[in-house]
């Protein structure tokens, strides 16, 4: 190593690996990279050692981080663009290290259990690990991608890592992993204990080419919301580095006594001593607690973290709770209704800042950044990444501070693929027992068409495409955009249809048969589709085709 692991701290090391935007690659401390993205000196384009399910955790430590030093300083990030990042360097040090209580603090790894190390506890009692309940871990313990036989990622492929891979696995260990059982708790930005949609979501603003224009355009986010986050969610405290506070895995710490820009932490590791050749860790020691770190942050409670989209609380009303990532992604339904376009969800504070100024922005470009691993009881389901690019047109873009229009397009568009879907579940109920309505068990490979068509609906992004460029029309009155829609849905159900046919079990005496009727049934039922049912056309002829009214009522 060309210097001791012990003085390899975060804040004075150049320890991140930095590709910037005219290709050189560069070593930055942890305070330079924190100052020049809000100085805006040499822009970032990526991080060279950063796994693609670690950059959402990566970058909501970054923004909490300054967020916190720029509030102590009393700073906002727009004064301070071109500003001289060697004095932004020192300041952002001075703060960090008064806020963590020591530069030991920040260092990956230290010799003295009795002291903190970046994202690790002191030991209780300042005794070794092994001495005070900590178990042997392998370091992949450390990574969100294993425990699970459909990723390559499992806990055996990993076997080392640099300090500057296990620096980034304990961001994202301690602020958004969950593996189920007995003394694994969740970070304090989950939405729920256990179950389906347990991870920790991400759903942010993005500029193109510019990545400190999205820094801070976050860290301002989180500054504007600080007051209501004291206030309204009741983190009043001052505790804002937990790492560094001793816990004994047994108690829990009330949510107001954390800093608004608290950085989570879920779990009570220590990293094992790093090779004396290369500095690399092998092992970690974990020690399964019975409390979770902060009490009061499930059940609804927010946090004023500026990265996670909420929908209402089932069992309180007027309260709302963390979206966690689900096992299907973030699809078109899920996506729009993240962006508060449905009934339900309400977008995060990073991209309900940008809509509430999108009248007046001027960046092109901009996205919507959907990132989340998801599990379900100690299960790794995914990593599911969406970006999704927002309209340019300026008239385009007041929609999302005045959504109504967005809302009331993106509601009859649902609607008209949730009836065409019914159509092809029943269209391939006929292929499979001769008439359209349920029946036994066949309801997962009737619905091998309808998921056909919610994959050409999402592909390339057409759902939204489409719905950006009808919401102006139907303000100006031009309500033809349902036609087209129509129309769209039509040809895409056909080559659904298609696709699912030959994977469709029927007797081959009537396998033809059924293939024709089921497509004359799907041709009738959405040429008709929007007409009054009085003014339909008359039923195919075939077997066992009961009338429109007989069949509506028994799908879905």
């Amino acid at each position: 190593m060309d210097r001791d692991i012990l003085t390899m701290n975060l804040l004075d090391h150049p320890f991140f690996s930095i590709d910037r935007s005219d290709g050189a690659r560069e070593a930055w401390s942890l305070t330079e990279v924190i100052a020049r993205l809000v100085a805006d000196i040499d822009p970032i384009r990526s991080y060279p050692g950063l796994a693609a399910e670690q950059s959402a955790h990566w970058h909501r430590f970054l923004v909490r981080c300054a967020a916190k030093a720029l509030y102590t300083l009393q700073a906002r990030p727009e004064d301070l663009v071109g500003g001289d990042v060697g004095i932004l360097v020192s300041e952002l040090r001075n703060v960090l290290i008064d806020e963590a209580g020591s530069v030991e603090a920040w260092h990956v790894w230290h010799d003295d259990p009795a002291a903190p190390a970046f994202l690790q506890s002191p030991v209780t009692g300042g005794s070794a690990p092994s001495e005070a309940g900590y178990k042997p871990k392998p370091i992949a313990d450390l990574t969100a991608l294993i425990g699970s036989k459909e990723f390559e990622r499992k806990s055996e492929a990993v076997r080392y890592m640099t300090p500057l891979e296990a620096t980034y696995s304990l961001i994202e260990f301690q602020g958004g992993v969950i593996f189920g059982g007995r003394g694994n708790y969740e970070t304090q930005l989950t939405p729920s204990r256990s179950g389906k949609g347990s991870g920790v979501p991400f759903m942010g603003i993005r500029f193109p080419n510019a990545s400190g224009v999205t820094f801070r355009h976050d860290v301002t986010a989180l500054l504007d919301t600080w007051p209501r986050t004291r206030d309204a969610n009741g983190l009043r405290g001052d505790i804002w580095a937990l790492w560094t506070l001793p816990w004994d895995g047994k108690t829990s710490l009330p949510a107001s006594q954390l800093d608004p820009a608290f950085i989570p932490m879920a779990r009570l590791i220590r990293l094992g001593r790093p090779s004396a050749n290369d500095g690399r860790f092998e092992t970690l020691h974990f020690k399964a607690s019975s409390a979770s770190r902060i009490a009061d942050h499930t059940e609804g409670a927010m946090l004023g973290d500026p990265f996670t989209p909420a929908v209402p609380h089932p069992k309180r009303d007027g309260q709302l709770k963390v979206r966690g990532v689900l096992d299907t992604g973030f699809t078109y339904p899920e996506a729009a209704e993240l962006l508060g376009l449905g009934q339900k969800g309400v977008p995060s504070p990073s991209v309900q800042s940008f809509f509430d100024r999108a009248g007046t922005a001027s960046v092109a470009g901009v996205e919507v950044l959907f990132e989340g691993v998801a599990f379900e009881q100690g299960k790794t389901l995914g990593f599911f990444r969406r970006v999704l690019p927002l309209p340019v047109d300026a008239r385009t873009k007041v929609l999302f501070s005045q959504p109504d229009p967005l809302r009331l397009v993106h509601r009859e568009m649902l609607e008209q693929v949730r009836r065409v879907r019914t159509v092809l579940r029943a269209a391939s109920r006929i292929v499979l027992h001769g008439e359209p309505r349920p029946k036994g068990r066949d309801e997962e490979i009737a619905d091998l068409a309808a998921t056909w068509l919610h994959q050409f609906v999402d592909d390339s992004d057409r759902y939204f495409r489409f719905l950006f460029q009808a919401a102006p029309r139907q303000v100006d009155g031009d309500e033809s955009w349902a036609t087209e829609w129509t129309e769209l849905l039509r040809g895409w159900a056909r080559i659904a249809i298609e696709h699912a046919l030959p994977a469709l079990p029927a007797p081959s005496a009537q396998r033809l048969g059924r293939e024709m009727n089921a497509l004359d049934y799907l041709d009738w039922k959405l040429r008709d589709m929007g007409a009054d049912e009085s003014d339909s056309a008359d039923p195919p002829s075939g077997p066992s085709l009961p009338t429109m009214s007989t069949a509506e009522g028994a799908l879905e």
